[in-house]
């Protein structure tokens, strides 16, 4: 069916071109823009090149934190850098933690909830996140697994806290082999950095969760792979390796 959209769209490109030469002249450039744009959507859906399509789009030059809260999500990135670290300033931590007990106590810090203990518990792959049968949960996209880390949130005071995480400048970052992923922005009410209104009474724990959309190909190259933690851009250092 996509190849025939493609052929139909081609054509009425082609008519068009041609049908209103009379009205719009066309310089080289122009018409090379357009040519290259026909290509590059019969190359898009041609099965035989769809792995090239796919790898030119997949190119990434440099890695950079993508906002949680943007609709699109945390998409994932090929690359091995970095980030640069930003300027210091009242929200974000002055010094990059050296152990992972500091990382969690920056962590905490900095999603502002306090002594609250934040505890990694276990990862799972699958078709989507979370398995119940009636339960909201996010997909995997084409050619995806969706990688869910949960966490365990433990309310030690004696009183209830409310957890309010969202819009804090936290994402989370995970390095699997060559490639990292930043996080996957969800409307999961339990998306540790997107946590609203959320009560933990005194003694309970709550179970949190941070996804990734990993390719197919890694899905069984999880373990080994590390997680780090990012406030307004800046390094806070490795939460955990799996």
């Amino acid at each position: 069916m996509k190849k025939v959209v493609v052929c139909i769209l081609s054509c009425m490109m082609i008519f068009l071109l041609v049908g209103c030469d009379k009205q719009v002249k066309l310089n080289t450039e122009e018409n090379d823009l357009i040519a290259e744009y026909i290509a590059g959507v019969m190359l898009k859906y041609s099965f035989s090149d769809k792995w090239n399509y796919e790898k030119a789009v997949s190119r990434v030059d440099s890695y950079k934190p993508k906002n949680p809260a943007s609709t699109l999500g945390g998409g994932a990135t090929i690359n091995n850098t970095t980030p640069t670290q930003s300027p210091t300033s009242a929200s974000t931590p002055t010094t990059v933690a050296t152990s992972t007990k500091d990382v969690i106590k920056a962590l905490s810090s900095a999603l502002e909830i306090g002594e609250l203990d934040i505890q990694y518990k276990t990862y799972s792959v699958g078709e989507r996140y979370p398995t119940e049968e009636y339960a909201i949960s996010v997909p995997a996209g084409e050619g995806f697994k969706v990688l869910a880390l949960e966490f365990e949130l433990t309310n030690h005071s004696n009183s209830a806290m409310e957890l309010n995480t969202y819009n804090k400048g936290v994402v989370f970052r995970l390095d699997l082999g060559e490639r990292a992923f930043t996080q996957y922005a969800s409307m999961l009410k339990n998306d540790l950095v997107f946590l609203k209104n959320i009560s933990v009474d005194a003694g309970s724990t709550y179970k949190a969760v941070v996804l990734f959309q990993i390719p197919d190909s890694l899905a069984d190259s999880v373990a080994g792979s590390t997680l780090s933690v990012y406030h307004n851009s800046t390094s806070m250092g490795k939460v955990l390796s799996l």
